[in-house]
């Protein structure tokens, strides 16, 4: 027997109950999700917009007494474990482990068979992290790695706090430790540690001659590495020609646009401080945090992706940006800036002098970064006078360049007083019509929309309906229990096409026709007695759930229209049933079967047309 959890069914004997039950008691679902995604509270319930489709009213519902979630625009519902399956990405086994991390809760008698692909590569990855610290630990003070930490200020709190290592000059230092702990070759090539030979007869080392910067998801769980050549010793292992930084390429754990390094780290700071700081590189990174400035996280030199974006997005809406901003800066950043302001987020950019990266000036003057972060301009601001600079805009070649670069920016604001104003002030500044640039972002909207490939399938599927529509209704009844008398003989329970909610709609059925009054306590009691009807609980919780969503004067009036919406589609339903019936027997020349078959149909088309007239 398996008792399912989100998409990841693990069989009861397995289950570490015990842990998942502890955690639970732990971890507040509203607390959970208001991690994700901004919540509303809704009375005893809280609302939000759904994370799992895209919605513009808020039908995601949240119950802290009952810790569960029901988006009723996509069907999406679950605890705090399915959340974060589907949030995350992973299955219930990595589901565990984050949580049971978040709560303090160590999981005990973990059985083999909750290991998934998953969770075994990230052991693997954990355990190549602490192989190269040891690397480091015992290299010699006079080291080229040493000396070049020394020099970058780097201290050994510095070193623990961000896991740094260092993989030596050889072609199977990590090759051997796995071999040694028994990892599959296999396993440690899919974690991306390990390059298969050419000739196809062995494998060696990913990383060498180089620091090893570990790369950590938002949770703290380290998915790859990045690993920097070492100025007096990679040159003579590696070649001149080495590559400043390999990371490890993408794997099943490891996500390059997904990723954020030192988010784990800075997510509290940049709370506290309704804002973050984004660096190009480690170092950038690992600087800013060694001084105090701990809400700062590394792009890793990437444009900033979708993903990355609502990663943020969890954490604040502003944005600082410490790239060098000249004009070329601004073209090369335009894609991901455009990604943060598509997401609504306020962007900033962080001046600093003499195009210096944040880790020079932090080194010469940590004062100088701190003012600098202290003091940023708005992105837009920023962009149209570093694009002004040296042009003549009475030329029209220079107005169409200035046009090129900054109408794909203005186009992506998310908010339309923001873009009006941006509009406006290049439509002064060049002297061509404010219609005319609106109408140039509108042209390259519609032709990005007819090139764009589909993307894939949608995060959650679209539930029906049908079950949209039982669900509002069944709501509506436990709101105002006293509105089921007015339905009772109107709606049969088989117009009802999911069988859960039929079913439970049939037991308050049965209920109201005893004692001519609903008592939903009792239900929910009665229906989790029965090994049956268990199951059906989950269904009532999420009908009470709905119930945040209407106000009392909307009750009778919209519950009278789902009744009738309900009953106009299974009537439909039967019309098209009876008509192949209705076929098949002009077929079989059987005129008895035909007479009654064709009496029902009427019935029913006149049924139908009294529910649809009261539409």
């Amino acid at each position: 027997m398996c008792r399912d959890w989100g998409s990841f069914n693990v069989p009861e004997n397995i289950m570490p109950t015990d842990n998942i039950e502890e955690i639970k008691s732990k971890i507040n679902i509203l607390e959970l999700i208001k991690e994700y995604i901004e919540v509303k509270p809704a009375g005893v319930y809280h609302k939000a917009l759904c994370p799992f489709h895209n919605e513009k009213t808020p039908s995601f519902i949240i119950s802290p007494d009952r810790q569960i979630y029901h988006c009723f625009g996509c069907g999406e519902h679950g605890d705090i474990f399915t959340f974060v399956e589907k949030m995350e990405g992973v299955e219930f086994p990595e589901a565990l482990r984050l949580l049971a991390k978040k709560a303090g809760v160590e999981i005990r008698n973990e059985d083999p068979r909750m290991r998934n692909e998953r969770t075994k590569l990230i052991d693997i990855v954990r355990f190549a992290s602490r192989v190269y610290q040891e690397h480091l630990k015992r290299v010699p003070p006079n080291h080229p790695v040493k000396e070049y930490l020394q020099a970058r200020g780097i201290t050994q709190e510095v070193i623990d706090t961000f896991q740094i290592g260092f993989a030596p000059d050889s072609w199977d230092a990590l090759f051997g430790a796995l071999k040694k702990k028994n990892i599959r070759q296999e396993d440690a090539l899919a974690a991306g540690l390990l390059v298969r030979k050419d000739d196809g007869t062995g494998f060696y080392d990913r990383f060498r001659a180089r620091l090893m910067f570990p790369i950590a998801d938002v949770h703290g769980t380290i998915v790859g590495f990045g690993g920097r050549v070492i100025p007096t010793l990679s040159a003579r292992c590696l070649g001149k020609e080495a590559a400043k930084y390999i990371n490890t390429p993408q794997t099943p754990i490891y996500n390059k646009s997904g990723i954020l390094y030192g988010l784990y780290l800075a997510k509290n700071s940049i709370r506290t401080q309704k804002h973050v700081v984004v660096v190009e590189g480690y170092m950038d990174c690992i600087a800013a945090h060694r001084i105090g400035t701990e809400y700062v996280v590394a792009s890793s030199g990437t444009a900033f992706t979708e993903g990355q974006a609502k990663l943020l997005k969890r954490f604040t809406d502003t944005v600082l940006v410490a790239y060098d901003m000249d004009e070329a800066g601004i073209a090369a950043s335009a894609r991901g800036v455009s990604v943060l302001l598509r997401e609504g987020m306020t962007v900033r950019v962080v001046s600093l002098p003499d195009k210096k990266d944040p880790d020079d000036v932090i080194r010469e003057d940590s004062n100088i970064w701190k003012d600098a972060i202290s003091h940023p301009k708005l992105f837009l601001d920023f962009a149209f006078d570093q694009t002004l600079k040296n042009r003549n805009l009475a030329n029209v070649e220079d107005k169409k360049s200035v046009a090129g670069v900054l109408l794909p920016l203005i186009s992506n604001i998310g908010n339309d007083i923001e873009q009006t104003h941006y509009l406006q002030k290049l439509s002064s500044l060049i002297q061509v019509d404010e219609s005319v640039l609106r109408n140039s972002i509108q042209v390259k909207k519609e032709d990005v929309a007819l090139n764009k490939k589909p993307s894939g399938m949608p995060l959650a599927a679209k539930k029906s309906s049908g079950d949209a529509l039982a669900e509002e209704l069944l709501s509506i009844i436990l709101k105002k229990p006293s509105f089921y008398s007015s339905i009772n003989n109107v709606l049969a329970p088989e117009a009802i096409q999911n069988p859960h909610l039929q079913a439970l709609y049939t037991s308050l059925q049965n209920q109201y026709n005893k004692s001519h009054e609903l008592h939903i306590e009792k239900l929910r009691e009665e229906l989790s007695q029965e090994a049956s009807t268990k199951n059906l609980v989950q269904y009532l919780d999420i009908a009470e759930l709905g119930v945040a969503r209407l106000s009392d004067d909307q009750v009778d009036g919209i519950g009278t229209q789902l009744v009738y919406a309900i009953m106009r589609d299974y009537l439909k339903l039967e019309l098209t049933r009876l008509t192949r019936h209705i076929q098949a027997a002009e077929k079989s020349d059987d005129k008895d079967k035909l007479k009654g078959l064709v009496s029902k149909f009427e019935h029913i088309a006149r049924e139908l047309k009294h529910f649809t007239s009261n539409m």
